[in-house]
């Protein structure tokens, strides 16, 4: 979006995201399943980022998420499962210290 003097504006809606519904996660599956890395932030709501976290570690995709915006999560969303490559211990230790000290 730009502005009348062609500066770059940013449109925000909050909570847009934790709108993301069962059926429209698994649309995505197909590409999520493809990819090599899905990469992804804590901006929608928890269940779905679970349910795409499960769609790529079950394919051997490897997952990313950057932890913000900071919202408390399960341990079992950090957890590295046998097999399966994915990069969440790396935020495990982060986001149990954040929980831990909010």
């Amino acid at each position: 979006m730009a502005g009348d003097d062609a500066e770059n504006m940013i449109s925000v809606c909050p909570g847009a995201n934790l709108m993301v519904t069962a059926a429209e996660v698994k649309r995505c599956q197909p590409t999520v399943a493809a990819a090599d890395i899905l990469l992804m932030q804590l901006e929608n709501n928890l269940s779905a980022i679970q349910r795409m976290v499960d769609i790529a570690r079950a394919a051997g995709t490897f997952v990313i998420i950057n932890p913000a915006p900071w919202q408390k999560v399960s341990a079992a969303l950090c957890m590295e499962r046998p097999g399966a490559a994915n990069s969440m211990p790396l935020y495990a230790n982060a986001l149990a210290r954040r929980q831990a000290h909010p």
